[in-house]
């Protein structure tokens, strides 16, 4: 036994006796400071839900967001939906849907969805305060977490696979951690660690395919650069894989009563990514992301390549004799107030930014640029945990390591997240790799060591309140868009328990107007386009029986145009929406170059509109802070003579 940890000692996987000499040493790390701190993130949660939860701050597609797009899909489920089959073709795994359709049992609104999105953030970061937990002293864990809840609750999109996927991908990366950086002393152990971390990255891969297989790339590059040798890296990654496969099969089996084989296939693996443009427009996305990081890395690396050398900046090793580790009052002092300065900064934040909104701009832009500072240095770490030799000016740290690798892999899943679109959105969205960037940025100013004791407390004081009043400068817009959700729309049984702002009124007065023209809910159809399945399941209207259940730009494939337009021709509904008048066109081609859904738009306005529809109305709605118009068709045979 004591060879074989001098042996992870020198090749630097001893982090688990390194933990246990720093907890012996590190006060602040007692249960009841750990206890204080959990409190503390369970009563913000609490709190930040009771807000959020309930408001409905979107009221018609990117008017702030999507918002609500699977449990009207999951109801669906209930009356007889086969994912992926005649009617139910998609481009998104199953998982999401077929859960909240266990979960409410085919009876979901939009808070169902909203709780659960909320949910699912708060368990990521959970998780995330728990790994961090493991290899940093306090309170970097638990001001790390505040920081990134601030980034996670300020996502102005409540939409439930989003929200699984990134809780699966962060928990595929600690466990990939636990695996690199703990591994367990026998064989039968290594192969329970490799096999719950196939589980997570299948759970992953079926909430959210671009997700999962960032999930994928970013454990592959860890088990094959930190392996002791090429050959255990190859075992373990195809231990890996084999795992993940077998229980994506086992899942899918499981899943059978709701999806068709053939179709997932079809849909997800096979042309998932055609409504996105392609493989052509996503490794277009890819190369963008390439340039724009280039350009960070320049101007951001360069100014933290400079200070570093100004200052001499040397990170602390937890096991460096010669270097005592603080006494027990002033650890425990250090900590209780820079956890309660965290407290009372996003209490008075919160309280203040409403005042303070003229001055948010100029705050997002510092912050952004912070947040690359944090990711580009993270990357450095991970680089050294990879190839140690190439940065042998660096040194080798245990917890520098492991937070460098939880970068690598959350760097690649904010990647393939985000690769449908063009702009390099990593601090958007939830991603984890937020986290691992405020972790990074704390890890720096606190481990930093300077020759100037109280001028370095003082420096870390300061950078504490900088990093979450920058942080929290995210959650200012979102804070004042819930505090204007006020307005309960009763007659919507859908949205029961959910609160819309007044600005939503325009969207109000649709509902009633459509009720109006199609009378009979179990007969007369209505079409929304493009889709928006939150604001379908308020019309309380049937849809007509298309290809897809969802019309939008990155959710249809161009090739079902013909076969949905004949199928509109024959069954003609009773009342068509299009809108918003003034949006709906530049949007679809600005953030998609498959022109399906615009093309089945046309072919309706051409074809339809003309020979069988009456031009009822343009109600006017409130839509991205300025006035635009949903157009109201209503069969002609159908109106009153």
């Amino acid at each position: 036994m004591l060879s074989l940890l001098q042996l992870r000692r020198t090749q630097g996987f001893a982090i688990a006796p390194r933990l246990r000499a720093h907890s012996a040493r590190a006060p602040g790390g007692s249960l009841l400071f750990r206890c204080a701190e959990v409190g503390g993130l369970l009563l913000l949660v609490i709190f930040l839900g009771t807000v959020l939860i309930p408001s409905h701050w979107t009221s018609l597609w990117m008017d702030r967001e999507f918002t609500g797009w699977v449990a009207p899909i999951a109801n669906r489920l209930g009356e007889g939906l086969i994912l992926y089959g005649e009617h139910g073709h998609l481009p998104m795994p199953p998982l999401p849907f077929v859960l909240l359709h266990l979960l409410t049992q085919g009876e979901a609104t939009w808070l169902s969805e909203s709780l659960c999105n909320f949910v699912f953030l708060a368990l990521t970061l959970g998780m995330l305060y728990a790994g961090f937990s493991l290899f940093m002293r306090p309170p970097l864990p638990f001001l790390t977490t505040v920081a990134t809840a601030a980034l996670f609750f300020s996502l102005p999109k409540t939409i439930l696979y989003d929200a699984m996927a990134q809780c699966g991908a962060t928990l595929s990366a600690l466990l990939a951690l636990w695996f690199l950086r703990m591994p367990a002393p026998t064989r039968w152990g290594r192969t329970v660690q490799i096999t719950l971390l196939g589980l997570s990255t299948a759970l992953t891969l079926l909430c959210k395919q671009s997700t999962g297989m960032g999930v994928v790339v970013g454990v592959t590059l860890a088990l094959l650069f930190t392996a002791e040798t090429r050959l255990k890296g190859g075992v373990s990654l195809l231990a890996y894989a084999t795992a993940t496969l077998a229980f994506m099969a086992l899942l899918l089996a499981l899943l059978t009563p709701w999806l068709d084989w053939q179709g997932f296939i079809r849909d997800v693996l096979l042309t998932g990514a055609e409504p996105k443009g392609g493989a052509r427009q996503l490794a277009q996305n890819l190369v963008l992301y390439g340039i724009d990081f280039s350009q960070h890395l320049f101007l951001v690396g360069t100014i933290l390549l400079l200070g570093a050398w100004i200052f001499r900046v040397q990170l602390n090793d937890v096991e460096e004799v010669e270097n005592p580790a603080p006494s027990q009052d002033e650890a425990s002092w250090r900590d209780l107030v820079m956890a309660g300065l965290t407290v009372a900064v996003v209490l008075l934040g919160i309280r203040w930014f409403p005042g303070f909104a003229k001055h948010i701009p100029a705050l997002l832009k510092t912050g952004h640029e912070l947040l690359w500072l944090g990711l580009l240095a993270g990357l450095l770490l991970a680089l050294r945990a990879c190839f140690p030799r190439t940065l042998s000016v660096v040194r080798r740290f245990s917890q520098g390591d492991t937070l460098g690798l939880l970068v690598l892999i959350t760097f690649c899943t904010a990647v393939f997240h985000s690769l449908s679109v063009s702009t390099f959105r990593w601090s958007y969205d939830s991603n984890p790799l937020i986290a691992g960037v405020f972790a990074t940025l704390y890890f720096l100013l606190f481990e930093a060591r300077s020759p100037n004791r109280r001028a370095g407390r003082l420096v870390q004081f300061a950078g504490c309140i900088v990093l979450q009043l920058l942080a929290w400068s995210h959650f200012a817009e979102q804070w004042v868009a819930c505090h204007r959700c006020t307005e309960a729309w009763e007659e919507v049984a859908y949205l029961h328990g959910a609160r819309l702002p007044a600005s939503a009124q325009g969207m109000r007065d649709l509902v009633h107007q459509l009720r109006a023209l199609a009378p009979n809910p179990q007969v007369d159809r209505v079409l929304l386009l493009p889709s928006d399945p939150n604001v379908e399941s308020w019309f309380a209207r049937q849809r007509p029986a298309l290809s897809s259940p969802i019309l939008f730009a990155d959710q249809y494939w161009d090739q079902r145009v013909e076969v949905d337009l004949e199928a509109l021709r024959r069954q003609p509904p009773r009342v068509i929406v299009i809108g918003p008048r003034q949006y709906w066109r530049s949007f679809q081609r600005h953030w998609n170059k498959n022109y399906g859904t615009e093309r089945l738009i046309d072919a309706v306005q051409r074809e339809l509109l003309p020979r069988q529809y009456e031009h009822r109305l343009g109600q006017p709605i409130l839509h991205r802070g300025g006035t635009d118009f949903m157009d109201v068709y209503v069969r002609k045979e159908t109106l009153p003579p």
